[in-house]
């Protein structure tokens, strides 16, 4: 760029890549691409067939949303199931194909079906939200904020950025086919790891949104998951914070059962959680790094809450700090005998050689006045000699260090009002 082409610009807040003028505010504070991008996610939830052309006619009008590739034509997303329009389009010469996304029932105005991972949270009712002391309204029908998705977190109002992929997708291809690799093979193999992440990751939302309406029957949505990206083997979603705990849980359940338990395909993850406002390109890449921490760490884990376990370690772990929640929401546990087990944590069982803010650097061998500062605060804070037995039973087991962070982390988040 030249001067004169920076002059009076400033960078689009979203993507941080394109300028736009400094006078845009609010809404229109966003360059063309990201405001493309806008445009299709507020199109895509709804979408019910998609049409693929090779030129513009008279059969695609700007009453939907039409994405326009130049020379590479146009693709034409549908939401109504209008059969007239449908034939119409069908008939056009132009037309190359059409799709019914997540609908195997196609009529013969289709040429096929595609599985699309599209869950979002769309609003039953009209809703206010206030963040801090600003009021914002959404209409019935709208895609829900991630500020009112943070509303449905018990505790803090916070939401839960989710990143998952399979391990070792390269050396499965590879190794797993063998001496039988075929253009045949690999696309079947490719077909079925899409078939889970596109299509059946959609059940998987629906069904625990189920769950949580029962729980929430004042909930004005319709599903409790935003899927930002899902298909050929991997995840990005979002969520009330610990509902993409109990959700990365269930995905790695499915996908074990899908895979009938075959110990050579696994999946990884990586979860951070932060306010509903804060940038969720930055989110992103917080939720990739621990990822990347997860299979640094021997893959088939998940790296949350600053603790990385093997997935048949979190269903135990998790229902542990639910207790702790528990005991202080019925007032058996105070809530700042968890923040005391913090500052031993940080003193004798942190290796302060190491950073890292999305994990716990925990020391190979603790400080061993971790144990009487434990049974020192134990009796301090809890009464009741059965629970003061079965809390110095986890404290003080050497095999739960590791794991301290992500309790004091849940119960943390879970109690706060």
């Amino acid at each position: 760029f030249n001067s004169s082409q920076i002059e009076n610009k400033k960078k689009c807040p979203i993507c941080q890549t394109y300028l736009i003028e400094e006078s845009l505010e609010g809404e229109d504070e966003i360059c063309d691409v990201c405001k493309e991008f806008k445009e299709i996610g507020t199109h895509l939830p709804h979408t019910k067939l998609l049409v693929f052309a090779k030129e513009r006619t008279d059969s695609f009008k700007n009453n939907e949303k039409v994405i326009d590739f130049d020379s590479f034509g146009i693709v034409y997303l549908i939401e109504g199931e209008n059969k007239n329009r449908l034939k119409e389009i069908f008939s056009d010469e132009e037309t190359a194909e059409i799709l019914a996304i997540n609908n195997t029932d196609f009529g013969k105005h289709t040429t096929g079906f595609k599985f699309l991972g599209k869950s979002v949270p769309v609003l039953t009712e009209d809703v206010e939200v206030l963040e801090g002391e600003d009021k914002e309204e959404f209409k019935k029908g709208s895609i829900a904020p991630f500020t009112y998705l943070a509303q449905l977190s018990e505790g803090d109002k916070r939401i839960g950025i989710l990143r998952m992929d399979v391990d070792n997708l390269g050396k499965l291809f590879s190794d797993g086919l063998q001496d039988k690799v075929s253009i045949s093979r690999v696309a079947t193999l490719s077909r079925s790891l899409d078939l889970f992440f596109a299509g059946y990751l959609n059940k998987i939302c629906e069904e625990l949104s189920d769950e949580y309406k029962s729980q929430y029957p004042k909930a004005k949505i319709d599903n409790f998951f935003y899927i930002l990206y899902s298909g050929g083997d991997d995840v990005f979603l979002v969520a009330p914070w610990d509902k993409a705990i109990d959700i990365a849980e269930k995905i790695n359940k499915e996908f074990t059962n899908y895979t009938c338990s075959n110990p050579n395909i696994t999946i990884s993850a990586g979860y951070t959680q932060t306010k509903p406002k804060f940038p969720i390109r930055v989110s992103a890449e917080m939720a990739g790094k621990a990822e990347e921490i997860a299979k640094d760490a021997g893959k088939d884990r998940i790296c949350v809450l600053g603790d990385v376990f093997k997935w048949d370690e979190i269903e135990n772990i998790k229902a542990k700090a639910k207790e702790w929640s528990e005991k202080i929401k019925n007032d058996q546990l105070r809530r700042g005998f968890i923040y005391a087990v913090h500052r031993l944590k940080e003193q004798f069982l942190k290796d302060t050689s190491k950073k890292d803010r999305l994990v716990f650097p925990y020391k190979k061998e603790e400080n061993p006045m971790f144990y009487p500062y434990a049974h020192y605060y134990i009796a301090r804070n809890i009464k009741d000699d059965e629970l003061k037995e079965e809390i110095a039973k986890f404290l003080l087991d050497k095999d739960n260090f590791n794991k301290l962070t992500f309790v004091i982390n849940y119960v943390a988040l879970k109690t706060r009002k």
